[in-house]
């Protein structure tokens, strides 16, 4: 459970990080 959300919180971040090094 808590790692469920961990590992979700950390996909986002990624995704996010992905993102801005794309611009």
């Amino acid at each position: 459970m808590a790692i469920s959300k961990v590992s979700l919180y950390n996909q986002v971040l990624t995704t996010l990080n992905d993102q801005v090094l794309n611009k």
